[in-house]
């Protein structure tokens, strides 16, 4: 008599499931930075431009526009997909504060972060894809890769400043960890 040799269909199941990878997005969308509107973004580089120039700061000029100093390269994990989770200590200010921004020292929010590269601002992703961990860096964003043309009121009682439409924003960053 023969008997049946079967093999319970979870070990089948088990034996040929790949392990589950999330998705990898190695680069920002092209077209997400073409979207940037042209001649607001030569406006807010002119701008940023002048205000460098004038603190005789000489930035790096990333592809996008974005311009750009590092205060310490770092040697750690490199950002390698959007999907990652960044840990980020930051401080965010207005590049031309208004007389309301300048009771604040212009600065419109700060603290430490462990957050998804994909749902910061368009700016960030564009810059922390090209970091690695330790990196400490000041971003100066045209508004296209901020906030673009909506403002951001800041709470009331916050001690911090409100960000006006189109504005250019000054990110000094430190990126502790990549996840």
């Amino acid at each position: 008599m023969r008997v049946a040799k079967f093999i319970p269909l979870f070990l089948l199941v088990l034996g040929c499931a790949q392990p589950f990878t999330p998705p990898c997005t190695e680069e920002v969308d092209p077209a997400e930075i073409a979207a940037v509107p042209a001649d607001r973004l030569q406006i807010d580089l002119d701008i940023i431009d002048d205000t460098l120039a004038a603190r005789s700061i000489v930035p790096i000029i990333d592809p996008s526009g974005i311009r750009y100093t590092i205060e310490k390269q770092g040697d750690g994990e490199d950002v390698r997909c959007l999907q990652n989770a960044i840990l980020v200590r930051y401080k965010g200010k207005l590049l031309s504060p208004d007389a309301r921004a300048l009771q604040f020292g212009g600065i419109f929010d700060q603290g430490t972060i462990n957050i998804s590269l994909s749902t910061v601002i368009l700016g960030w992703q564009v810059m922390f894809m090209q970091f690695k961990a330790g990196t400490k860096a000041t971003l100066y964003l045209p508004s296209g890769f901020a906030y673009g043309t909506s403002s951001r009121p800041a709470p009331l009682g916050s001690g911090r400043a409100d960000i006006p439409a189109n504005a250019n924003l000054i990110f000094e960053i430190e990126l502790l960890d990549v996840q």
